[in-house]
């Protein structure tokens, strides 16, 4: 929340390693992963072609194919029809652990071009929680209908009321340490100079039950029926949801200005994540003071 209390502001400071692979590495990764596929394919399209050869020579014998010429030519065939098929093997083979994301985030891991792992996050979160953000924008601007679930007394609504506050800092809180925290941890290579797609993707879809959560407390708010006197307190705790939905949308683009950078800029990353105070608190702690003063809470 944008408080001046420490408690609340939380700092990511490091350094950590971008990996990138050049067109080089690619080649020599594609020599130690498809040769023995590129060799036998090579052979047997050759084989192919040598034996038609020798099937022309025998039904037309005036022909006179067995010469260079036609073998060079039988193994250039050979070779560039071995060389486009290893080739597209070798560009739609999927990423281990990424087998059942779309195409388009398995063409990210596989270039690795430089600020690959921030477009590969920024495309990860975006494709999980998109129909989530939209729902949730729905909800707060009241273009769906929500059936009312519970039917509160003036006392039921009260202990409800006093649960909101709190609710709400635990889901920011849940929100800090994933996209500060987790998640940058989780898109930079290890030990080992790899990414780890396991651990990326639980930590995505933690995110995305994080940001399910902002929605369902959203929906919460308007699924029960309340006293006519507490209308305007509960209304005041509409929408509260939107400070996370702004801190998502913080994060998101931070990952696309990183993965958009121009190629060598390698300048420190020194962003800041708002999660801001909910609209109108002051307002909304003096109404639920009158509440329970009015019912005999202490």
């Amino acid at each position: 929340m944008n408080t001046e209390d420490e408690e609340y502001n939380v700092k990511n400071e490091g350094s950590r390693n971008l990996t990138y692979m050049p067109w080089h590495e690619h080649a020599k990764e594609f020599l130690l992963s498809q040769w023995k596929l590129f060799f036998i394919f090579w052979v047997g399209i050759f084989g192919i072609f040598w034996g038609l050869i020798e099937a022309f020579s025998f039904f037309i014998s005036d022909l006179s194919l067995s010469n260079i010429a036609v073998l060079s030519t039988g193994l250039i065939i050979g070779l560039t029809a071995s060389l486009i098929h290893c080739t597209n093997m070798y560009i739609d083979s999927p990423p281990k652990g990424l087998e059942n994301e779309p195409l388009k985030i398995q063409k990210i891991a596989f270039s690795k071009k430089q600020y690959w792992e921030y477009a590969l996050a920024y495309e990860l979160i975006k494709s999980r929680i998109h129909e989530i953000d939209q729902e949730l924008e729905d909800v707060i601007k009241n273009r769906v209908h929500i059936k009312i679930k519970r039917v509160m007394s003036t006392e039921q609504y009260s202990e409800w009321l006093q649960t909101r506050p709190e609710n709400l800092l635990r889901i920011v809180a849940v929100a800090k340490q994933l996209l500060i925290f987790d998640l940058i941890e989780a898109i930079h290579a290890n030990e080992s100079n790899e990414v780890d797609y396991h651990n990326l993707i639980r930590t995505i879809e933690l995110i995305k039950d994080a940001y399910k959560s902002a929605y369902e407390f959203e929906v919460e708010g308007r699924e029960i029926k309340i006293p006519e006197e507490l209308e305007a307190v509960h209304e005041i705790q509409a929408g509260w949801a939107s400070v996370v939905r702004d801190g998502f949308h913080q994060m998101l683009e931070i990952l696309q200005s990183v993965a958009t950078r121009k190629k060598g800029d390698f300048s420190p990353l020194d962003k800041t994540i708002v999660f801001k105070e909910p609209p109108r608190i002051d307002e909304f702690c003096e109404e639920l003071e009158k509440i329970t003063a009015s019912i005999g809470y202490q």
